[in-house]
């Protein structure tokens, strides 16, 4: 006699039927996810930028850099621009081990830690994320207009940022304030930055800021190993 449970498996689904049991993808819908799919869709130059660039990388055996956001200039309540002196005391005297914070691109798959160019080559929707994560955290390190540098102008109008891209692999130790924030642990001179990315005074962590300057960093990476090869 035969099986009727193999007769029952023996029998074809129809297509429509094969849906209804099928389960949908499910699509995140956490801000950063759904913030990353607008960038991507708007800019779809942009992700395979970033796939060619971390592949470059990796293949250069170098590290991913590390950013240090500071102010490049002040807006007085005149709306005069001031120089903040800080790009001058930096490319003079350099950084300061111990007391100067970078932000650093991590993994989020499980425990933080530091990112490799292949995962974001793999997954680079990922660099982004970390890269509005890093905005996000540091940006306010370039507003503010708090530090003695400033001398009369401290707590003054407001700081235009300034991104230095800097060259990874260099000594670095946790920070206390967030998953990506590290600290250098020895002087190094300014040699170290790889380029800067500016922002404007109207800047807002938008999609097509974060597009933008995402791009620019891509830019920095990609000559800095090119450089690197010859």
């Amino acid at each position: 006699m035969n099986n009727p449970f193999e007769i029952l498996k023996s029998i074809p689904i129809p297509d429509d039927e094969e849906k209804r049991f099928s389960r949908p993808e499910k699509i995140s819908q956490k801000p950063l996810d759904v913030a990353v799919r607008k960038i991507t869709e708007s800019n779809p130059e942009l992700k395979q930028k970033i796939i060619e660039v971390m592949r470059n990388l990796s293949l250069s055996s170098e590290a991913l850099p590390l950013i240090h956001i500071t102010t490049d200039r002040i807006i007085l309540p005149d709306d005069i621009a001031r120089d903040s002196k800080m790009i001058e005391q930096i490319e003079n005297q350099g950084f300061k081990g111990r007391h100067t914070n970078v932000g650093a691109f991590v993994t989020r798959r499980g425990r933080a830690q530091l990112a490799e160019p292949t995962d974001y080559e793999n997954n680079p929707e990922d660099f982004l994320k970390s890269f509005i994560i890093l905005l996000r955290r540091y940006l306010h390190h370039g507003l503010r207009t708090n530090k003695d540098v400033y001398a009369e102008k401290r707590n003054q109008g407001k700081g235009i940022p300034i991104m230095l891209v800097i060259r990874g692999g260099l000594p670095i130790e946790r920070g206390t304030d967030y998953d990506d924030h590290y600290i250098l642990k020895e002087d190094v001179p300014a040699k170290v930055i790889l380029g800067k990315i500016e922002f404007e005074a109207e800047d807002g962590i938008n999609d097509a800021m974060v597009a933008r300057t995402a791009n620019d960093l891509l830019e920095v990476i990609d000559t800095h190993t090119k450089k690197y090869k010859e």
